[in-house]
């Protein structure tokens, strides 16, 4: 395959057909669970740490999914590996991962019984599981660019958020 491609629920497919159904709980209510990793010479930089703090998030947000740490790493591996050989080589990739609850089931069963809607409904879980999707993207370097020469404008507010308890 010589176009990029991403994993989304059990299977590598290409980027551009990575799509969330409309009823997504990461849609409809922006619930996700989400750790992005870069590459530096198209080798994913620090994985275990950013796998580690996305289980650990997972677990804080009550997300279960069925995938392993290891199983993860693996879909995150064969994704860059496949997507570097379609850039260059002196150019980096960027790896999202993230899981959503899955789709709504209020949307999912009432679209499910009402026609003309079709049962989107996945797997043999009924649509109750999470969405799990692993795309990777070319770092745009060019949009940086400037900042990183000529350094970045900031403001420091006089009040500092005082921290929780």
């Amino acid at each position: 395959m010589a176009e990029p491609i991403a994993w989304l629920n059990g299977r590598y497919l290409p980027y551009a057909e990575a799509r969330l159904p409309v009823d997504d709980l990461g849609l409809v209510q922006g619930a996700a669970v989400t750790e992005m990793v870069r590459t530096f010479r198209h080798r994913l930089f620090r994985l275990e740490e950013h796998l580690d703090r996305l289980f650990r998030s997972l677990a804080l947000a009550g997300f279960g999914q069925d995938l392993s740490q290891d199983t993860l790493r693996e879909i995150a591996v064969t994704v860059i590996e496949h997507n570097s050989r379609l850039i260059a080589p002196d150019a980096d990739l960027g790896l999202t991962m993230f899981v959503t609850p899955g789709l709504a089931a209020t949307y999912s069963l009432a679209a499910a019984a009402t026609p003309p809607f079709p049962p989107l409904l996945r797997g043999g879980k009924g649509g109750c599981g999470p969405t799990v999707c692993v795309p990777s993207f070319p770092l745009p370097f060019h949009l940086w660019a400037e900042r990183c020469l000529h350094g970045q404008h900031l403001v420091v507010p006089p009040l500092r958020q005082i921290p929780g308890t």
